[in-house]
């Protein structure tokens, strides 16, 4: 059941939500490369369950690669 008061035309993107999947990915790869870098690990939720990615040894000093995903 539609609205009968939404405007019939579809509105114009905003522009500040446009990029912001691209942000928000650049963003979570930021987040784990500090991270790796002091050796703590990333916590997520994904579907609804908490994960924890590890860095993996050795990884700390090279900017950090992909890290073991485990759930507690």
């Amino acid at each position: 059941m539609t609205d009968p008061h939404a405007p019939t035309t579809p509105r114009e993107r905003d522009p500040d939500l446009v990029n912001a999947e691209i942000a928000l990915q650049r963003v979570a790869l930021r987040a784990r490369e500090k991270a790796w870098r002091h050796g703590v690990p990333v916590v997520y939720s994904e579907n609804g369950v908490i994960k924890y990615e590890y860095p993996q040894p050795g990884t700390a000093a090279q900017g950090g690669k992909q890290g073991q995903s485990c759930t507690p």
